[in-house]
């Protein structure tokens, strides 16, 4: 008969890298007068050994009655404010807040991490990837243990966040590229706009390889507006299908709509549009366009749940994200097309 093993204790990881209960509580928790040498034994010791802190017991010790999270923004560079409010991201981060309220779970939103962070009795940390796509560890000084949760990153160490979820763009890219294959194009031209937390230059890549597999043509092209010469330019050489990744769709699928057919060109007989989109703007316009939606509102309510139930089982499940094509009139090419 095998016996239970026991539990991981403070005092275990004392004993494996060799100081006091104290000093290695001290350097879990991130204090400040612990030399980072310390800090770093002691994470490995507690790591090895599996050691987690128990976040029902720190709201217990602390006497709070509700729970607090934070969400950690990178910096941005000046001007992609206002993109970063039109995106994805803060749809989903939105989403998030307000159902973790749900829970009793607040949330408080910090454009990049803070010292001050660690004076607050938060206990989930949530980190929104960097616009650049580089690896991203957890911040410095943040208390082992502390349930990490990576948004649409790549981590630095595979260890260090308790949970990683991916935002599927690359997954989304091939739904969409496929599906205008499958409906007869034979030259994609895939323009994106400048996307605060996008890596445009990997869906670059992705294209590249994509185009390369299946034979079909993809020009990709990264663009600040999307004026009607630029369009007629790809009309011109030959484009028969058109995939938007842009910051405005309200206003830019209908600029690329309204050029496609002062060309004289028919949606979708002669040319298909699709986008990438969150709302329904695009069902609005004549032809509808197809769109597919990363479901931003859908995805910040699964994470909310999988934070609130992690917060209280200690077990935090990542949630299967969804990608829905919405197929509208401006694909659906007939039999003679």
């Amino acid at each position: 008969m095998s016996q239970k093993r026991s539990r991981v204790t403070l005092r275990d990881v004392a004993d494996k890298a060799f100081v006091s209960v104290t000093t290695a509580s001290e350097a879990l928790r991130g204090v400040e007068r612990v030399d980072p040498e310390t800090r770093r034994r002691v994470a490995i010791a507690a790591r090895e050994l599996g050691y987690r802190t128990d976040t029902r017991a720190r709201t217990l010790r602390s006497g709070k009655t509700a729970r607090l999270t934070a969400t950690m923004f990178p910096v941005l560079p000046e001007g992609d404010a206002d993109r970063l409010l039109k995106s994805f991201w803060i749809r989903a981060h939105y989403s998030i807040t307000q159902r973790l309220a749900q829970h009793n779970i607040a949330n408080v939103w910090l454009p990049a991490f803070e010292p001050g962070l660690l004076e607050l009795p938060i206990d989930a940390l949530l980190v929104i990837r960097p616009e650049d796509n580089r690896p991203i560890s957890v911040p410095a000084g943040i208390p082992f243990g502390l349930p990490t949760i990576l948004l649409g990153g790549v981590p630095a160490d595979n260890d260090a966040f308790t949970v990683v979820l991916d935002s599927d763009l690359d997954e989304a890219v091939d739904v969409a590229l496929a599906h205008l294959k499958d409906a007869g194009a034979e030259h994609i031209v895939f323009l994106c706009t400048p996307q605060p937390l996008s890596p445009n230059s990997l869906i670059a890549q992705q294209c590249e390889v994509w185009s390369a597999t299946y034979g079909v043509r993809v020009d990709w092209l990264e663009t600040e507006s999307l004026p009607s010469e630029l369009i007629e330019r790809f009309l011109d050489d030959g484009a028969d299908a058109f995939l938007l990744l842009v910051d405005d769709d309200m206003h830019e699928v209908a600029v690329v709509l309204n050029a496609v057919k002062r060309a004289g060109k028919r949606v979708p007989e002669d040319v298909m549009l699709l986008s990438f989109a969150e709302g329904e703007y695009e069902a609005l316009l004549d032809p509808p366009v197809t769109a597919l939606s990363f479901e931003g509102a859908t995805r910040g309510e699964l994470v909310a749940d999988m934070i609130a139930q992690g917060l209280d089982t200690a077990v935090f499940d990542p949630p299967r994200m969804p990608i829905t094509l919405s197929v509208r009139a401006s694909t659906m090419r007939g039999p003679s097309a």
